[in-house]
């Protein structure tokens, strides 16, 4: 720890946290989700700032956050995503918005969400996937475990017309 710095309890019964470029999102035991800081868009323009810690949504499963984007899974397994989607990122057409302030449903039925790139790092997460094609260090993207066991992506470098496309994981 630096000579100075003192640690600071910024909320209580926080189950995980999970930082953005500038902000920061907490599951808490309770389901409830929390934010603070601010989220920008690619070129640098504010989508979102928080006054201290807000509260975006209860009933939630897990909650974590991207470079740009936050995301949040509930109970019933829908997807709520916001912040930057110039490439999609969100789940959402782009012709609908190229970001959103406020939460919007994405998906249904997801099990794991990881924004910018497909990473493992909980228990709830799955360990032995390692890599997906085309390339699972894209930012501006976002993967989701489905249900249905199925993996998919939407955001930068993925086309078809649809938000969503299944991608592969393979397995080393």
């Amino acid at each position: 720890m630096a000579a100075g710095a003192v640690p600071v309890e910024l909320m209580e019964d926080v189950q995980y946290a999970k930082c953005s470029a500038y902000g920061l999102i907490l599951l808490k035991e309770d389901g409830s989700v929390w934010c603070a800081g601010s989220l920008y868009d690619e070129n640098g323009n504010m989508i979102r700032e928080y006054s201290g810690f807000e509260q975006a949504m209860d009933h939630a499963v897990f909650a974590t956050a991207g470079t740009r984007t936050m995301a949040v899974i509930r109970t019933d397994g829908a997807l709520w995503m916001w912040g930057d989607n110039g490439k999609q990122q969100c789940g959402v057409n782009t012709h609908v918005a190229g970001s959103f302030e406020e939460l919007v449903q994405v998906r249904e039925n997801v099990q794991m969400v990881w924004p910018d790139r497909l990473s493992f790092s909980s228990a709830r997460e799955y360990s032995g996937y390692l890599s997906d094609e085309p390339d699972p260090y894209v930012s501006d993207r976002t993967y989701i475990l489905q249900a249905d066991g199925e993996t998919c992506a939407c955001g930068e470098g993925l086309t078809g017309g649809e938000t969503f496309v299944r991608v592969i994981v393979a397995e080393e």
